[in-house]
């Protein structure tokens, strides 16, 4: 007896309780996301968003003053 049968169509496996989405592996460390803020009368203006911790830095430096770096970290669940 088969445990599981997958769909050729939509690859999704039937358990014997219903068809299941296919399992997704996720990296065990979540990516901090860098954004560059630069300070325009009123508002904050996004100028960067990246990953890559010195571009953000080597683009505040190249803005100059009034600028920010805020680091966003998704929590892990």
């Amino acid at each position: 007896m088969v445990s599981s049968i997958v769909c050729r169509i939509s690859g999704l496996r039937h358990t014997g309780g219903g068809f299941q989405p296919p399992r997704v592996q996720l990296a065990d460390t979540p990516a901090t996301t860098y954004v560059v803020s630069v300070f325009e009368m009123p508002n904050w203006r996004t100028v960067l968003t990246t990953k890559d911790k010195q571009k953000s830095f080597d683009m505040a430096k190249e803005i100059g003053d009034k600028v920010r770096i805020e680091e966003i970290t998704p929590k892990v669940k």
